[in-house]
Parts: C-alpha cells; structure tokens; sequence
C-alpha cells in the first residue's frame, strides 16, 4: 500500500482511536484510585508488618538485657548475703574462742590468786587442827561440868545421909 492512503486511512479513523484513548484514559483514572487504595493498603499492611517485628525484636533484646542484669543484680545479692552470713560465721567462732579464752583465763586466776589451792589446803588444815581444839577443849568442859554436878550430888548425898 501507499503511505498517502494510509495515512488517509488513519485519519479517518482518528476519531475512533481518540474515543478508544479517552476512554481508556477515563477507565484508568478509575482503575487509578483503586489501585492506589490498595497500594496504599499494601504499603500500611508491609509497614505494620515492618513495624511489628522491629517492636518483638526490641522487645527480645529487652528481655535479654533485663535477663542479664537481674542475673547480675541477683548474683551480687547473692555475693552479699553470703558475705553477711560468713561475716556472722566468722564473728560467731571468735566471739565463742574470746568466751573460751576468757573461762580459761578466769579459771586460772581464780586458782592462782583468789582460791589458791595450795593457800586453801594451808587454811584448811588450820581449820581442822583449830577445830580438833575447839573438840577438845569443849569435851574438856563437859568432862568437867559433868564430874561438878556429880560431886554436887555426891555432897547433896552425903548431906541428906547425915
């Protein structure tokens, strides 16, 4: 064909071409709103999803740094509490070796200085030899009351005999 009755061909048929643009321009912004809403909802639906894994995965690493630090503060607890109960401990044996040392302490100084054995065996040896006296002169004077009122009876005898 020739050009010339092609172009003749086009131009008489440009009115139909231009209703078919019109309208498929008409049909695309139609279509163009919608496809835009569901873009949009696309787009807030990956961003949610977006959003949502970054807040788990804050929230894992939270969990992880609240796990390490109250393992920390747990164990320094821990650390200090048995600190406390061996420093009860240790205070416990010395205060229960101070109690021995001082019983050891004042049982000897009462053996030396305030009940002397040796001072103690001197003074009772002097109290029993005091008190064999004491014996003796007391059944002394019993001997002698005794042999006095028999020679009162005898006398009070021989005077009523007489």
């Amino acid at each position: 064909k020739n050009s010339m009755a092609t172009f003749v061909e086009l131009w008489n048929e440009r009115r139909i071409f231009l209703n078919c643009i019109c309208e498929a321009s008409k049909t695309a912004d139609q279509r163009r709103e919608k496809e835009y809403n569901a873009v949009v909802k696309l787009q807030s639906w990956y961003r949610g999803c977006r959003v949502r894994a970054y807040i788990r995965y804050l929230n894992e690493c939270a969990t992880t740094i609240q796990t390490a630090y109250r393992g920390h503060y747990w164990r320094r607890k821990y650390r200090q509490r048995l600190n406390e109960h061996l420093k009860y401990l240790r205070k416990k044996h010395y205060d229960e070796m101070a109690i021995l040392i001082q019983k050891t302490w004042r049982g000897y100084y009462v053996r030396r200085y305030i009940h002397n054995y040796y001072a103690q065996k001197q003074y009772f040896e002097a109290l029993k030899d005091k008190n064999e006296i004491v014996r003796n002169q007391l059944h002394e004077h019993k001997e002698r009351i005794t042999t006095e009122q028999l020679n009162r009876e005898e006398s009070l005898q021989k005077l009523i005999r007489a």
